[in-house]
């Protein structure tokens, strides 16, 4: 071990915190806790940490180790959760690139408005996400604006400022237009009210929301606003009845399904809300430092959980994680409520996490057949045998179709790729036609 490195460790104090590898130009490399941080730290240097070469790479990338020390491990962990939030390190692989994620933010202004965001500020309103496809939540929102009619444009709308008509968005049904005063406040916040619970999967309270609000506007004989409330009512019973069944009502879970394939890793939250599975999120993740899967699955549930919006009342894991009563706690402590860590061994709720695990591995089989081919040499046709369960590597494939013009002309193509010594597949082409009938 150098002697710089040494005294940067003999300086390190026995004690509980969170410690930070930096590079020469003070950017924070990594981020972790622990309840000795000069025990922890020099693993990394003595060989004694098994891990691989990106252990060896984070080392000699570092320049120097920081640390904060901490009352507990427990604050030691909610401290590690938050810096890797702040600072996304390029080595803490959980979520690290979540700034990318897209955010539902259904905003506090006088007539909010829900939109889709990157940036994450719980003062201004409420959060859902954050979600993995940018397509399937523009849909989302633009489904849900409409539906309860709230808008999703930039207006400000303080009670003062009056504008001539509405926009095209009220033409289309997608909007209420609050802008011209066409819907009462009372009523436009009952609204948002109806899309919060629409988003938490609380479909059971949506119905009883608009229900209350159409019988008090025909007791009222406003029976143009009662009219709207049942057309609401009949489009979220087609919602539910899209919705799949996955559990009892008033379950509130959310479902791990986990599963790794070299140093990718796919993590699936199926979501059970009422007792009805409202939808799912998918993660492919690296493995920078090749850490335990009980490490990666305690990482993805402090950072994917790190905003209240995301807790369910209890969730299910294929196994336990690092640190489970700490998580536990901190979860719990983050939704101001208790968040149960749930290892399920038999009943409905085992099934779910079985629903769970299926569909993470087929979605990683179906990322690794679309993911870019890799570049190292001799490595591509090793994985295709892997992912095909064959016993050795393929030396060749081949490819054929057959075609015809209404049964008449048939005409025959073979494509070989075979591998040579280096590594290289190369293609040859073969093309049969047969002049008779078929």
């Amino acid at each position: 071990m150098q002697e710089k490195w040494e005294k940067v460790l003999s300086s390190l104090p026995a004690a509980t915190g969170v410690y930070e590898f930096k590079d020469r130009h003070g950017r924070i490399l990594y981020i972790g806790k622990a309840v000795d941080i000069r025990a922890r730290v020099r693993q990394y240097f003595s060989g004694s940490d098994s891990r691989g070469g990106k252990t060896r790479q984070l080392v000699r990338s570092s320049a120097d180790v920081s640390y904060i020390l901490t009352e507990s491990e427990f604050d030691a962990l909610v401290l590690e959760a938050n810096l890797i939030k702040q600072f996304k390190p390029d080595y803490n692989v959980m979520m690290k690139d979540d700034k990318s994620f897209p955010y539902v933010h259904l905003t506090n202004e006088r007539f909010p408005r829900v939109v889709i965001t990157r940036r994450y500020r719980p003062e201004s309103g409420s959060y859902w996400g954050p979600y993995t496809s940018l397509r399937s939540v523009r849909a989302t929102v633009k489904f849900a604006a409409g539906l309860f009619g709230v808008r999703t444009c930039k207006l400000e709308i303080d009670g003062k400022r009056k504008y001539p008509k509405p926009c095209l968005d009220y033409h289309l049904k997608l909007c209420s237009a609050p802008c011209v005063d066409y819907v009462t406040r009372e009523d436009y916040i009952a609204r948002c009210q109806a899309l919060s619970e629409f988003f938490n999967g609380k479909y059971v309270a949506v119905r009883e929301l608009l229900e209350e609000r159409m019988r008090k506007a025909s007791q009222r004989q406003a029976y143009e606003q009662a009219a709207r409330y049942r057309d609401l009512l009949r489009h979220l019973e087609k919602v539910e009845a899209r919705t799949q069944v996955a559990g009892k009502p008033g379950d509130e879970l959310d479902a791990i399904g986990f599963t790794t394939s070299g140093e990718t890793l796919m993590v699936l939250v199926l979501q059970v809300r009422n007792g009805r599975l409202i939808g799912d999120r998918e993660f492919v993740l690296q493995n920078e430092l090749e850490q335990s899967r009980q490490e990666l699955l305690a990482n993805f549930l402090k950072l994917y959980y790190f905003h209240s919006t995301n807790s369910p009342r209890d969730i299910l894991l294929p196994f336990a994680p690092a640190d489970m009563n700490l998580i536990t706690e901190f979860l719990s402590l983050q939704k101001k409520a208790k968040v149960a860590l749930t290892l399920p061994r038999r009943g409905y709720k085992r099934e779910i996490l079985q629903m769970a695990a299926t569909n993470a591995r087929e979605r990683l089989r179906s990322y690794l057949l679309k993911a870019p081919r890799r570049k190292e040499p001799g490595k591509a046709e090793d994985r295709l045998a892997e992912l095909l369960g064959l016993p050795a590597p393929p030396q060749r494939i081949e490819g054929y179709d057959i075609s015809n013009i209404q049964g008449r002309q048939a005409a025959g193509a073979m494509v070989r790729a075979q591998w040579l010594s280096s590594s290289r597949a190369v293609p040859s082409h073969l093309n049969t036609a047969s002049s008779t009938s078929a």
